[in-house]
């Protein structure tokens, strides 16, 4: 288990590396190129930060669960979404509505 302090420093690395490479992620959305680089990150963790940088609420189910290990370099978020995912066995959309969504669930 991750103590916290390293677990601190590891989500304020994947913070500072997608917002210093998402500057206007919101307006130009999922095409925008990013940087993510994480080594045995908890997969929770890396989907609520895409949230937090997208500005969207995140829907993660309950048995979604993992390590990631990616080193992706200016890859449009849709793509490292979709690498993401393909570690993991999920599949992702965004849900319109009053309140934008990116969901993740489990391929059935």
């Amino acid at each position: 288990m991750m103590d916290l302090r390293k677990r601190l420093g590891w989500l304020a690395t994947v913070a500072f590396l997608l917002a210093a490479s998402t500057a206007g992620a919101t307006s130009k959305g999922l095409d925008e190129p990013i940087d993510l680089k994480v080594k045995k990150a908890q997969a929770a963790d890396v989907l609520r930060t895409f949230g937090e940088i997208l500005e969207v609420e995140v829907e993660i189910e309950d048995n979604l669960s993992g390590e990631l290990t990616l080193n992706l370099e200016a890859k449009p978020v849709r793509a490292v979404l979709d690498a993401i995912c393909r570690q993991l066995g999920c599949r992702w959309h965004i849900e319109e509505g009053a309140q934008r969504r990116l969901v993740f669930s489990a391929k059935k």
